[in-house]
């Protein structure tokens, strides 16, 4: 799609370019070219937009896995801690009864 973008940027560009290069040597301004131009222009225009919108949405999209991916590190550190207290818990309820029955 990138590429396809491109290319549609580049031919509207040359073309502006022929339309400008054909005024200028005929000294005419014909409505015909005048609105082949502007329709160009806004072809342009949208593959330029378009391409600028898909980098963003890439963008987002990365952004929004890391923060998954971050709150699931989050998630399983906070079960861990959770199990590690519940072992120290266990382990004291045993020191005590192992002590109490000396």
């Amino acid at each position: 799609m990138k590429i396809f973008l491109t290319l549609i940027q580049i031919l509207a560009a040359a073309l502006v370019i022929f339309w400008g290069w054909y005024y200028y040597q005929n000294g005419t301004a014909n409505i015909v070219y005048g609105a082949a131009e502007c329709f160009t222009g806004v072809i342009w225009g949208i593959a330029l937009v378009s391409g600028s919108l898909k980098k963003q949405a890439g963008k987002i999209s990365a952004i929004e896995r890391k923060q998954e991916k971050d709150s699931i590190s989050s998630t399983e550190s906070q079960a861990k801690v959770k199990v590690l207290e519940a072992k120290i818990q266990t382990l004291e309820k045993a020191l005590e009864n192992a002590l109490k029955g000396k």
